[in-house]
């Protein structure tokens, strides 16, 4: 659900409570804490890669919309000549 939600939203959240769900269980306090940091950035890195990766081609990602081009548009022809010079 985290990834999912990520890719409706356009971006990855790495702050609330979210990105917990998604962690392994790690001590709140004590010696865990550092580790708990360490393996959060961890896991926000790896997603991050994922998400840039895959999100193009979701149906969240950007929409280009492909122009239909008529074989006898004699002004789109002449306007694509133009521009290739």
């Amino acid at each position: 659900q985290f990834i999912e939600q990520a890719f409706a939203d356009g971006y990855i959240t790495t702050t609330g409570v979210a990105i917990t769900k998604v962690l392994p269980p790690i001590p709140l306090f004590g010696r865990g804490k550092v580790n708990r940091e360490l393996k959060k950035n961890i896991v926000l890195e790896k997603l991050t890669e994922f998400f840039n990766k895959y999100y193009d081609i979701t149906s969240y990602g950007p929409v280009h919309t492909a122009k239909v081009v008529r074989y006898d548009d004699e002004d789109y022809w002449e306007q694509a000549a133009e521009d290739n010079g």
